[in-house]
């Protein structure tokens, strides 16, 4: 094959890579549309392979970068059938729909669908920076750029954290990882961080325990006759009784001291026996 591309003209051997270019795009589209039919199927659940990423890296032997892209186009143009057309048209690349992925819902389909046509992967990403879920425009991120050295066991740790994470998600970018390192680490351990989880933990205690406490401060009334209200707390125990003390009244005005005495015993609830008033005649 090499022979042959030394032997073509300058002209020639450019022609020849467009020819294979589209016959890339052409291969790219329709491996995507295969593994639509594998994940539809659930085939690489039957293998047992929690994510059609894995699948791909592991038993097709993908590289994680090309499982990656390819498993997340596949949603794309699962969801958004106009993406696969756009890819075999050539508008738009395999890197361009796994980025849109994560991104990409009914109310903002038709911003992105319009900007991706011809676009390089790094003015896609700064522009999906800019659209919100649903379909409005945002201030862009203000990021800075950093390099880093690590060793290789740490280096393997960070791609482990990774790969759990795309168990849940899409598979998340470096800056994502760090992210939520950084912010996992600084809620277990930073005071401050702590302090505003405590508040928030008050706060929803406080609200909770609110509809019990009016519930208890709600005023009951004491039923009968001779019921008498009073907010003094010092009289509201002789209020909520107050049939007893007209019994007391009574027997007063019976002159009867012993009665009384009795009776006085009965409101504060002593138990005694009781004697019949015309032993005392």
């Amino acid at each position: 094959m090499s022979d042959i591309m030394e032997s073509l003209s300058n002209h020639e051997l450019i022609e020849e890579i467009k020819s294979l270019v589209a016959k890339e795009k052409l291969i790219d589209s329709e491996i995507l549309m295969a593994l639509k039919v594998v994940k539809h199927r659930k085939l690489h659940l039957r293998d047992g392979y929690a994510s059609l990423a894995d699948y791909c890296a592991l038993v097709l032997g993908m590289s994680e970068d090309q499982a990656w892209k390819r498993s997340q186009a596949v949603d794309t143009i699962t969801s958004h059938p106009w993406a696969l057309e756009m890819l075999k048209s050539g508008d738009t690349k395999l890197s361009q729909l796994a980025m849109i992925k994560p991104k990409i819902t009914k109310a903002n389909e038709e911003i992105i669908k319009d900007f991706i046509p011809g676009k390089s992967k790094a003015e896609v990403k700064a522009f999906l920076e800019t659209v919100g879920l649903n379909g409005d425009r945002l201030e862009p991120l203000d990021y800075v750029e950093i390099k880093i050295r690590v060793k290789k066991d740490t280096l393997a740790k960070i791609k482990r954290v990774r790969e759990l994470q795309s168990r849940s998600r899409y598979l998340p970018a470096m800056e994502d990882v760090h992210e939520d390192v950084y912010a996992f680490w600084l809620a277990h351990h930073c005071p401050v961080e702590k302090a505003k989880r405590a508040k928030a933990k008050a706060e929803k205690k406080a609200t909770a325990a609110s509809p019990r406490k009016k519930a208890k401060e709600t005023p009951t009334s004491c039923a009968g006759a001779g019921d008498v209200r009073n907010n003094d707390a010092n009289t509201s125990a002789g209020s909520a009784c107050a049939g007893r003390l007209g019994l007391i009244r009574d027997c007063a005005g019976a002159g009867t001291k012993k009665t009384k005495d009795i009776d006085v015993l009965r409101l504060k609830n002593i138990k005694i026996p009781t004697t019949p008033l015309s032993s005392h005649g």
